[in-house]
Parts: C-alpha cells; structure tokens; sequence
C-alpha cells in the first residue's frame, strides 16, 4: 500500500484537503497541519496519523522567522520518521501538498490531483 503524506496550511486549506478524506482509506496515510485551536481536535480522530507544525503569521517577521526554521526541522523530521516506518518499502511513497499537487519520491514527474 502506498504511504501518503497529506499536508496543508489551517484553515480553508485543511478544509479543502479534509474533502479528500475518501482517499485515506486507500493509502497508509499521514496528515501534517498546522497546530491551532480548531486543528488539536483532530488529534482524538487521527490519533498518530497527524502530526502538527508550528503557526507562524508573517505579521511578526522576526518570531517568523524562527517558527519557519523550527518547522521546516520538524518536517523533515516528520518526514524521515514516517520513511523510515518498517512497513515502508523503498520507491512506493507520495507526498501530497494540499489538494493540488502530488510528488511521487520514486522519480515519476509531477502528478496533478485536481
């Protein structure tokens, strides 16, 4: 079964990916968003299937640009934890990015969703 990653800013991102919800039955998935009041509740129904990052607004430019290093660490983090699940076999991983683009890790070209 393929490993997907959804991923997607909150709010009206979240709730455009959240549409595709279908899909998840169809993959060994993973949702990253996001940590703000309206994502946490999604902890009780994903459990270990979402991991969060940290809001950054780009109103406070010097706090952002602290949350934007701590969150592209933590991504990669996220994302080596998940490859390096033992039920992960090499070149059968995808990373979606919201609800519009798919990259498949193995090589294959850009592969639109929407």
């Amino acid at each position: 079964m393929k490993k997907v990653i959804f991923i997607s800013s909150s709010g009206g991102h979240l709730s455009e990916l959240m549409q595709l919800k279908e899909l998840f039955e169809d993959y060994d998935y993973h949702i990253v968003t996001e940590k703000t009041e309206s994502t946490e509740k999604l902890k009780e129904k994903y459990d270990k299937k979402i991991d969060y990052l940290l809001f950054g607004a780009r109103n406070y430019i010097f706090v952002y640009f602290f949350k934007f290093i701590y969150n592209i660490i933590k991504s990669l983090i996220i994302y080596l934890k998940i490859w390096n699940h033992p039920t992960n076999r090499p070149f059968n991983f995808e990373i979606w990015v919201g609800s519009l683009k798919a990259v498949d890790t193995s090589g294959s070209p850009l592969q639109y969703l929407l």
